[in-house]
C-alpha cells in the first residue's frame, strides 16, 4: 500500500507500529512530543515520522546484532532503489546483495564475511566469486 506521495506506507496496524517504533525511536519521537510540551506523541505522528524518515532509519540503532542479509540491504538498499528496506524492513534478494559486495571495491571484512555466509547458502553463484571475496576477505586481515 503507497502513501499518498507514492512512497510504501508501513505495513500493520498504526497503533501497533507506533508502539514498537516509541520503544525504539527515542530522539526522534522525543522531538515529535518536545514541540507540543507533553510526554507522549499521537500514533498518526510516529507514523507520519516513520514515512519521513523510514523504519531502517529509525530501527537500526538497536543493539541486536544483523543478520548477513539486513547488514548488507542497510549498506546497499539506498543505491540499489530497495523501499521496501526502508520502509518495511524487508532486506534485498541474497543473490542481489552477494553481487553488490562483489562489486564494491570498498566492502569491509565485516561485509565480505557477510557476502560469504549468504553466498554458502546459493547455489547460483559461481565459484569464482566466492573465490574472489575469500581473497579479498584474506587481504582485509
Amino acid at each position: 500500500m503507497a502513501d499518498g506521495d507514492g512512497t510504501p506506507a508501513p505495513a500493520g496496524n498504526p497503533h501497533a507500529l507506533a508502539a514498537l517504533v516509541a520503544r525504539e525511536a527515542g530522539a526522534e519521537v522525543e522531538a515529535v512530543h518536545d514541540d507540543h510540551r507533553r510526554n507522549e506523541a499521537e500514533p498518526e505522528q510516529i507514523c507520519h515520522l516513520v514515512r519521513q524518515a523510514g523504519l531502517a532509519t529509525i530501527l537500526l540503532r538497536r543493539p541486536e546484532a544483523l543478520t548477513p542479509a539486513e547488514l548488507l540491504t542497510a549498506r546497499y538498499a539506498a543505491s540499489h532503489g530497495h523501499p521496501a528496506w526502508r520502509y518495511c524492513l524487508v532486506p534485498m534478494d541474497d543473490a542481489r546483495l552477494v553481487r553488490a559486495v562483489d562489486e564494491d571495491r570498498t566492502a569491509t571484512a565485516e561485509h565480505l564475511r557477510a557476502a560469504l555466509t549468504l553466498a554458502a547458502a546459493l547455489p547460483g553463484i559461481p565459484g569464482a566469486v566466492t573465490s574472489q571475496l575469500r581473497a579479498r576477505l584474506r587481504r582485509c586481515g
